[in-house]
């Protein structure tokens, strides 16, 4: 019944909706980070949010509390933040991804040196560790929530490092999902690239297969925990 429209009646009053599949949804953020010598940052973030993941825009209907909950969410990826300035859009519209527009600044978002440059890249971290709950299962897993997420990342870093190369790719497909991660930053440039595509496409992991899907888990986990390190001396 996904898509499907529905009469709504309550009292003297009526009115119609959608129905939105509960195994459809994603989450699609866009991150801009300067990097300075001392590794603070200034960050220009944008994530829309579809289908059931759309539903974080309730926090955000009261136009008074839109600055208290911008800081909120990026204080999720940043423990000191900053917000310079933020746009909500759509926070009433059904028909069109929730976004989140915030422009801020981080301290010691990366440890810096002389001649090196150490920085966590994945500082948003996927959704599907909820799910590691047990080491084994008797019975079922049922996603309650869709794992449909992509985030790209653009570093613009101090040009004493252009001359540092980087070509890091890793990807796992299982009968149940996939993840996709790239990191690559060109020689004579200033610019680090990374991305990151975690997709499950099943809204239930079978007990023969859970294992498989642990594993899945933790090879995306010591990827997203991973340090980049930037250095002059090879």
């Amino acid at each position: 019944i996904s898509g499907q429209s529905a009469l709504v009646t309550l009292h003297n009053a009526y009115g119609e909706t959608k129905h939105i599949s509960h195994n459809k949804g994603t989450i699609e953020n866009h991150f801009n980070i300067a990097i300075d010598k001392n590794g603070n940052a200034n960050v220009i973030m944008n994530s829309k949010f579809r289908g059931l993941f759309a539903q974080i825009r309730q926090a955000f209907r009261k136009r008074k509390y839109h600055h208290r909950n911008s800081t909120y969410f990026m204080s999720t990826f940043f423990p000191v933040v900053n917000i310079i300035d933020y746009k909500i859009s759509n926070s009433e519209s059904l028909k069109k991804p929730f976004e989140i527009y915030t422009r801020s600044n981080t301290y010691n978002f990366a440890l810096a040196g002389i001649n090196k440059l150490i920085l966590k890249p994945f500082f948003n971290k996927s959704n599907i560790y909820k799910y590691l709950r047990y080491t084994t299962r008797k019975s079922t897993l049922f996603l309650y929530r869709p794992i449909n997420e992509k985030s790209v990342y653009t570093y613009k870093l101090p040009k004493k490092f252009n001359s540092v190369s980087i070509h890091k790719n890793y990807s796992l497909t299982k009968n149940f999902g996939l993840f996709n991660v790239s990191i690559v930053k060109k020689k004579n440039s200033d610019v680090l690239n990374v991305f990151k595509k975690v997709v499950i496409n099943k809204n239930k992991i079978n007990r023969n297969e859970y294992q498989s899907f642990i594993e899945f888990c933790l090879a995306l986990k010591k990827i997203e925990n991973m340090n980049v390190t930037l250095s002059l001396q090879q």
